[in-house]
């Protein structure tokens, strides 16, 4: 689930939280792939009365930013990110990344396999195909710190 913070002609950001009310990190998205948003609902009225709601959180990019910018800007800058992606057979996929470098119409990146696997690897994904971005996520955030953990190396 997750709460609107920002929306302009260019991104949609949202903070998000599991059904317990914990912090989960950000999603954006192009605010133009957006075509509905569901709120108001039992489940969601629950889990906002659970949320922590004594500390702001602020938007972790330019608030005019592109979604393609800030797509580059928070790939470069952060640990990782997550990339939700879909490939023109209409399969969607997640993988979390660091963007090691691009160009108007691809991002080569390295990626942190799950904590299961804990491989690494490098490809390369067509920036239009990137439909959604994730921040600061706890568990992204724990799959990052085991691959520079050197004892499971």
């Amino acid at each position: 689930m997750g709460i609107v913070h920002t929306v302009n002609n260019r991104v949609t950001a949202m903070v998000l939280f599991s059904e317990n009310g914990e912090y989960e990190g950000w999603t954006l998205f192009e605010t133009a792939s957006i075509t509905g948003i569901l709120w108001g609902n039992r489940e969601h009225r629950a889990i906002t009365r659970l949320i922590d709601t004594s500390y702001d959180r602020v938007l972790p990019v330019k608030g005019k930013a592109t979604f393609a910018h800030s797509l580059v800007e928070l790939g470069t800058r952060l640990e990782c990110i997550g990339i939700f992606t879909c490939t023109e057979d209409g399969e969607d996929k997640f993988d979390i990344v660091r963007i090691v470098d691009y160009d108007n119409h691809w991002l080569k990146v390295q990626i942190f396999g799950s904590k299961d696997t804990l491989s690494t690897g490098w490809k390369m994904i067509p920036r239009e195909d990137v439909l959604r971005i994730e921040i600061d996520n706890p568990y992204m955030n724990r799959v990052v710190l085991l691959h520079r953990d050197e004892t499971l190396r």
